[in-house]
């Protein structure tokens, strides 16, 4: 349930008629470089930054009349690009697939591959890059443990960002608001590891000190992750890390992961910034 009562039937022609207007002028709009395309995106990021937002946030932060977000983000709704739940809007699943799907074809996903298999030649472990979007974790790209033994991530697929090193990662380094957003919105226990709201705080600080992040069992039952950012200019774009089986993964091979992960880390981020 939204603040729009219009269903998504009929959609397209109503998105037909809205979006040919997206580089002109829309009846409260007045004509400058500031076009309702421009408008339209500006509202996108907002809503993709704090992952869970309502139309009066959005018009308080970019500057704009509340007329004009709601307008853009109905658009956008019809689009696929958002959807909207009790008056909060996010990323649309939809959109959000299709992104990751590109970037595991595209430069992302290219330039981990050799890093990936480094890292689980050197660890004997699985290893995986994940990215966020809104408030889901998602992994693009994985290469399995020779061993055949490692555990594996959906590729494509929405997870938790609170549950799990890796995921954990992208958490810590998110805007405060979208913190925030995963916390208040309830964190689901899928074994007696997965923190709580107390201690998922605690957790993300030290995670932002040491940009490392160790797991015992959060996500996946038996599973022990270490997870690392990877940072280009400053922002964290994505997160790599490895895990396995916790009867072979000790404290001697969560130190020797941290180590081979902070060099790959260091050299995607090189990669990356040049890509």
């Amino acid at each position: 349930m939204g603040d729009d009562p219009t269903s998504a039937g009929g959609s397209v022609g109503r998105m037909s008629g809205e979006m040919a207007g997206l580089d002109g002028v829309g009846a409260d709009e007045s004509p400058s470089g500031d076009g309702a395309l421009a408008r339209g995106l500006r509202v996108f990021r907002a809503i993709a930054e704090r992952g869970s937002t309502n139309v009066a946030t959005i018009a308080k932060d970019l500057d704009l009349p509340v007329s004009t977000v709601y307008r853009l983000a109905r658009t956008l709704r019809d689009a696929g690009l958002v959807s909207v739940r009790d008056n909060e809007y996010r990323v649309s699943r939809t959109f959000a697939n299709i992104a990751t799907v590109r970037l595991h074809n595209d430069v992302l996903s290219n330039a981990a591959r050799p890093a990936l298999e480094r890292l689980s030649e050197e660890t004997g472990a699985t290893s995986n890059l994940l990215v966020r979007s809104g408030l889901s974790a998602y992994c693009v790209h994985e290469v399995e443990a020779q061993r055949g033994e490692g555990p594996r991530l959906p590729i494509g697929e929405p997870m938790p960002l609170h549950a799990g090193a890796e995921h954990r990662v992208l958490l810590a380094f998110a805007p405060t608001p979208l913190i925030d957003a995963v916390i208040g919105g309830g964190l689901t226990s899928y074994t007696t590891t997965t923190p709580n709201a107390p201690t998922l705080r605690t957790s993300l600080d030290a995670i932002r000190q040491r940009r490392l992040a160790v797991s015992h069992g959060e996500y996946l039952p038996g599973v022990v992750a270490v997870g690392v950012p990877v940072f280009v200019h400053h922002r964290v774009v994505c997160s790599v890390g490895v895990a396995g089986p916790d009867e072979r993964c000790t404290s001697d091979w969560v130190r020797r992961s941290a180590g081979a992960l902070a060099t790959a880390s260091l050299a995607l981020s090189d990669l990356l910034a040049s890509a």
